[in-house]
């Protein structure tokens, strides 16, 4: 097999494939929903093809048109017991695989099993009309909470005690321009400039202004409140200027009296609907934060204490209103796409979205694996979007998502068709699973065991919000309580991590065709971790016969590890008397062509890795 002795120029070009197709932006089937630690699909694409082809020149090519492995895949079996986001499961998938899944978290698991629908049967035209028609109606009837001076609102800025002086940005006439606050005569100006911390004069009064998007100008007291210790102090609205254009205009609050007094009565507006929907907005409410590890957190820096405490109250109208119309005028079979939607635009639509004046636009609450709690932000409008289409006037709206399901869609449509196989994904722990008699090829992917850094039900917060509003209202069942899925999450205690992992790899070792491959994704450069790891694989009669360094995902700067690398630890079940093949140096040094590698890092991990193998191999 390929997959056992693949070479260097092989793994090199899987690094640069991953870093051409997705360093920015993953593929569109994969981008219908925020998940976390989402893999390079070359990686996948490499695994399933190197281990159905000899020739490496057909893995390339195969890595380009996955459906081209359809026939040779055609009655194999592929599981993944910790899945995720489903970017696995949805690859097997469209490369023909039978395929088969578990992960305990539920917002992860519906995500999945979306990809999965999307990929095996695609998505009829008359979904995105009925969505369409849904939106419409649900921003004619909050009109009175979301338009503006006959414009609609895309934002409205706000803050728990100061503001920046750069609050936007803009683009016109082709130029860029930031949109400066006078601390002095409250004004807003454009200005063309290139740094922050600039020091500049004010258009209207002259007086001295540093441009600064940290929050250094204190609101005053009659400024609206929007949630409690929330106080709004700008609202940026598009109108429609001709056919087609939908400019953006601002109200400035801390000057407007009418706006101040408009917003105001919005407020109260959705205050009174909140009331008639009472018994849904109380299911929020009842998940409190006191037993969840980001929960505490948001406690104790914000002072949000429940589900509720997240969003907005015309958020929240709006939420509802959609759900219900989906309720009302929605195809059952498209609820969970619609759920989809609705709960991936929650990822701006919080209260722990961190506005970016440099950029105009909101970052998502949980971009960096743990949320926000930012001192002004934006109450992003969920349904603004240009009528009669899916044409989004904010970022990340529930228009928005649709759109990213129409461009998975699109995408599948354009790359091999859709194509039916078999499939199940269990929403449970991955030691409950019941699998299939045989599996040809499985991927264990497992979360790092720091405790310290995150927990993937704890990141899903405002998705689980959605979640819980919408199942209410359409009547399905009610996704089980964060803290009883965190408490499940094998990172929450190493002794549980391990005696999960230890029966996962001895159903699958059990289960293992003749010929059956187990890939284990890892990394890091702690040597009793991967001696932990190792121990295990070898309890489980599972014996490495390649190593390969990939790429893992692609965090920022402030990422909080240096890591950007992945092993890919090729298990065959059985004694194997040699060494495993490995590949490390090459992909690492055509990594480092594309983009800030720490060599030294990497470096540890390999030499710690190595040491480990030979103590439990050799």
């Amino acid at each position: 097999m390929l997959i056992d002795h693949a070479d260097k120029h092989l793994l090199s070009a899987v690094v640069e494939k991953s870093i051409k197709y997705e360093k920015g932006r993953r593929l569109p089937i994969h981008s219908i929903h925020k998940w976390w630690s989402r893999r390079f699909v070359m990686v996948y694409r490499f695994i399933f093809a190197s281990y159905l082809l000899k020739d490496s020149n057909e893995v390339l090519s195969c890595m380009e048109r996955p459906w081209s492995l359809r026939e040779k895949a055609s009655g194999k079996t592929f599981y993944e017991p910790f899945a995720g986001g489903g970017t696995g499961l949805a690859e097997a998938a469209m490369a023909g695989w039978n395929v088969y899944g578990s992960e305990i978290n539920p917002i992860a698991t519906e995500v999945a099993s979306a990809e999965l629908q999307i990929v095996c049967n695609g998505i009829p035209k008359e979904y995105f009309l009925q969505i369409c028609k849904i939106l419409d109606i649900a921003l004619e009837r909050l009109r009175d909470c979301w338009y503006i001076y006959d414009g609609v609102i895309s934002y409205t800025l706000i803050s728990r005690g100061e503001v920046p002086t750069w609050v936007s940005s803009i683009r016109r006439g082709g130029k860029k321009y930031k949109v400066i606050l006078c601390p002095s005569c409250k004004s807003l100006f454009l200005y063309q400039g290139n740094s922050n911390n600039s020091r500049i004069h004010c258009k209207v009064c002259e007086e001295e202004i540093t441009v600064s998007i940290k929050p250094i100008v204190p609101l005053q007291e009659n400024l609206p409140e929007v949630a409690p210790g929330w106080r709004a102090f700008l609202i940026e609205y598009r109108r429609k200027n001709g056919k087609k254009r939908w400019e953006k205009q601002w109200v400035n609050l801390l000057i407007d009296k009418e706006g101040r007094n408009l917003l105001t009565k919005s407020v109260r507006k959705a205050h009174s609907l909140l009331k008639e929907y009472r018994e849904h907005l109380k299911l929020l409410e009842h998940v409190t934060f006191n037993n969840l590890f980001e929960g505490r957190r948001l406690h104790r820096e914000g002072g949000f204490r429940n589900l509720a405490n997240l969003f907005t109250s015309k958020q929240l109208v709006a939420s509802i209103l959609f759900s219900k119309l989906c309720s009302e005028k929605l195809n059952k079979k498209y609820w969970t796409l619609a759920k989809i939607a609705l709960s991936d635009s929650a990822k701006t639509t919080n209260l722990l979205a961190k506005w970016y004046p440099i950029t105009g636009e909101p970052v998502p609450a949980t971009a960096m694996k743990t949320y926000w709690v930012p001192t002004y932000t934006a109450e992003t409008n969920p349904l603004a979007h240009v009528p009669e289409t899916l044409t989004p006037l904010a970022r990340n709206t529930i228009a928005s998502a649709v759109r990213a399901q129409q461009r998975a869609y699109k995408y599948i449509k354009g790359h091999g068709g859709n194509h039916k196989v078999k499939w199940r994904l269990y929403n449970i722990s991955a030691e409950k699973v019941s699998l299939p008699e045989r599996i040809d090829l499985a991927v264990v992917d497992p979360p790092y065991t720091d405790e310290s850094r995150w927990r993937y039900t704890s990141l899903s917060l405002v998705h689980y919000a959605q979640f819980i509003l919408f199942n209410s209202i359409v009547g399905q069942k009610l996704p089980p309580l964060p803290q009883s899925i965190e408490v499940q999450e094998i990172t929450y205690n190493k002794k549980r991590y391990f005696e999960v992992l230890s029966k996962v790899l001895r159903h699958i070792s059990m289960k293992l065709a003749t010929n059956g491959r187990v890939i284990f994704m890892f990394n890091t450069t702690k040597e009793k971790l991967w001696s932990a790891l190792l121990k295990v694989m070898r309890e489980a009669n599972l014996y490495p016969t390649a190593i390969y360094w990939t790429l893992g995902e692609v965090p920022g700067g402030l990422a909080r590890s240096k890591l950007r690398g992945l092993f890919l630890i090729v298990l065959a079940r059985g004694h194997i008397n040699q060494k495993p093949y490995i590949v490390f140096k090459e992909p690492l040094e055509k990594a480092n062509n594309f983009m800030r590698i720490s060599h030294e890092v990497e470096n540890k991990a390999y030499q710690r890795l190595l040491r480990a193998l030979n103590r439990y191999y050799y």
